[in-house]
Parts: C-alpha cells; structure tokens; sequence
C-alpha cells in the first residue's frame, strides 16, 4: 500500500495499483498469488486504499470539530474573564454589555455564576 500511496501523487489510483502489482511480480513478490488472482487484488486495493481514504478524512473532520469545540469554549471563557473583570471596575451591566457587543441576558448570566453562557 506505501507504492500505491505514492505511485497515485503522480498517476490515477487504479493506475497505481496495477504499477505496485507489475512491480511486485518482477521482484518475485507473491508473483504466483498475484497471476491468478491480479482482478480481484486490483479491486481489493481500490477498495481498501478508499476506505482508507475515508476513514482519514472522518479522522480529519473528527479533529477540526474537536479544534472549533476548543476554540468555542476559550471564546466562552474570555468573554467571562471580560464580564467578571469589568464588573470588578464598577462598570454597569449596560455598559459591559454595549461594549462587549453581547446582550444583557449573558451579562447577568455571567454575574449570576451561570457556567455556560453563549455570546
């Protein structure tokens, strides 16, 4: 799979697997497996390299909504830190809110010691 993986930067998957395989039977690599059966292992690698390929980009976008979540929550979290520091000054609820850009409801939400707050 590492000779299909790079054969197919420069040339189709299907393309690949059928140079890997060319490949393997001059180095004498499962020469006579692969004679009988060059078909089904062209299938079998088409189809195991695209499930790899998905299981990759599922791995990938498991990641980034794992990275958005984080970037959410530090959001949440300074916009808190925002609130509890400039109520800690004296300004009004009002004033937090307007120059914050969030609406009164998560201002209070915030003094009140409400955890989870959306802004």
């Amino acid at each position: 799979m590492d000779k299909v993986r790079r054969y197919s930067q420069e040339q189709t998957l299907e393309e690949a697997v059928k140079r890997t395989i060319r490949e393997c039977m001059e180095e004498d690599v499962m020469a006579d497996f692969l004679k009988r059966n060059r078909a089904e292992v062209v299938k079998m690698c088409l189809y195991e390299y695209d499930e790899e390929k998905q299981r990759e980009f599922d791995r990938e976008e498991g990641r980034e909504e794992g990275r958005e979540e984080g970037r959410e929550e530090g959001r949440q979290e300074l916009l808190e830190e925002q609130i509890r520091a400039n109520v800690k000054k004296g300004y009004s609820k009002e004033m937090i809110a307007d120059f914050l850009g969030v609406d009164l409801k998560t201002i209070e939400a915030v003094i009140a010691g409400l955890v989870e707050v959306k802004g």
